[in-house]
């Protein structure tokens, strides 16, 4: 019987949302095959449902190691391109085969804070300067486009190419506001994760 492979396409700013959608597809009986840019996840449908997928982030220089842990923990390691700085693994596995919990002392844990921690400080740099480069032709043609519209008569036969550039640069705008939204949301999960980071700092100093 030919394997059956699906495609969703979602993009997430939360790495718990993003792992919480793959898990309700493992969870319907959808094995995560593959992840590509980030946004189109790949499934194969498989006979059973007691299926997970976790995520870990660590040092880029780890992954290697970490990667033939998980491999002899009895994980699969789901293949991802473009989709962050190489210092994150997607992990497959069943329950009662690979543990659910596969870091589990408080230096796994800060290592995997940190690194999640510089991924949404990377991502906030992006979605602000995609914010200014869609934001900044409005701004800078503000002014103008008041005066044009207040003129608008006398543009004549220019009405039409005048009324497309102004439509395009407030959408551009519009698109840049979508942005704005993205990184302020991403502001909040990153220092939620440094919170974190900070009270498994707080709890390892306790048993120095």
């Amino acid at each position: 019987m030919k394997d059956k492979f699906i495609t969703k396409i979602r993009l997430f700013a939360s790495l718990d949302k993003e792992l919480d959608f793959i898990n309700k597809m493992n969870a319907l009986g959808y094995k995560l095959v593959f992840v590509q840019l980030g946004i189109f996840y790949k499934f194969k449908k498989v006979d059973y449902n007691d299926g997970f997928t976790i995520i870990h982030a660590t040092d880029k220089t780890k992954i290697s190691d970490m990667s033939s842990a998980a491999l002899l923990g009895g994980y699969d390691i789901v293949q991802h391109t473009c989709d962050g700085l190489g210092n994150f693994l997607y992990l497959a596995g069943r329950k009662g085969k690979a543990d659910e919990d596969f870091i589990s002392d408080n230096e796994g844990k800060l290592m995997y804070y940190k690194t999640v921690k510089s991924y949404y400080r990377f991502s906030a740099m992006l979605t602000f300067a995609a914010f200014f480069a869609c934001t900044f032709p409005f701004l800078i043609s503000l002014s103008r486009i008041i005066f044009i519209l207040q003129n608008y008569e006398l543009l004549g036969s220019n009405k039409i190419p005048t009324t497309i550039s102004i439509v395009g640069v407030s959408l551009g705008a519009l698109l840049g506001v979508i942005f704005l939204m993205a990184f302020i949301r991403i502001i909040i999960l990153y220092v939620k994760t440094n919170k974190k980071c900070k009270k498994i700092v707080s709890d390892m100093s306790l048993y120095e």
